[in-house]
């Protein structure tokens, strides 16, 4: 019994499609939570620190925090969302601070 693989005639030969459905990942953003006790000089330190923001765009969005009663303060995949919100709390509890970091899904 032979096992060769017919060969191709001519210059034709067949391709085979495959479709691939690819799903983008869920994006997540991490929001503050304004609070009256927590200083701005904080709030800004930690978003240049936790979301290596410089110091316009820290200020930027910590006034929009204490204007608006919250920020988001980036988006992100799931699991980096959790990481970074989960820091700054940590952040915050170890200050001796209430500010809360939350983390909300896309609508996207």
């Amino acid at each position: 019994m032979s096992t060769k693989k017919p060969q191709p005639q001519g210059n034709t030969a067949t391709l085979d499609r495959i479709e691939i459905n690819y799903k983008h990942p869920s994006l997540y953003n991490v929001v503050l939570i304004n609070d009256n006790t927590t200083t701005m000089d904080f709030v800004s330190q930690l978003l240049m620190e936790v979301f290596y923001m410089n110091q316009t765009d820290a200020e930027i969005i910590m006034l929009k925090i204490h204007s608006d009663g919250e920020g988001i303060c980036g988006t992100f995949g799931k699991d980096i969302a959790i990481s970074k919100a989960a820091l700054v709390n940590h952040y915050s509890k170890q200050a001796k601070y209430p500010l809360k970091c939350i983390v909300r899904k896309t609508l996207k």
